[in-house]
């Protein structure tokens, strides 16, 4: 799934600062895993349509639309760039 959303354009960075957000997504949708034949089921559909034609991926971009998944990266990267951008002034 991170080589789709990398392949789709999406900064390789990102993709692995939000990857377990990525996983929980794919792994435990609503907080809970997913039961071995719906796991089995997913594998299947990607082996037949292909990852992006896959609910899995379906749903990881729905996150993505909605910014569930590069939310927190987001509000994380802004922190730390101001964190940086005052950094050299503590230093002196």
């Amino acid at each position: 799934m991170e080589a789709a959303l990398i392949h789709d354009g999406w900064n390789p960075h990102h993709v692995w600062l939000a990857r377990n957000r990525i996983r929980g997504v794919l792994f435990s949708p609503h907080g809970r895993a997913l039961s071995e034949a719906t796991l089995t089921r997913h594998l299947q559909q990607i082996e037949i349509n292909g990852t992006r034609h896959s609910f899995p991926y379906q749903g990881i971009q729905q996150d993505i639309a909605n910014y569930d998944i590069f939310r927190l990266f987001f509000l994380s990267a802004f922190t730390f760039s101001m964190i940086i951008s005052i950094a050299p002034s503590l230093v002196q």
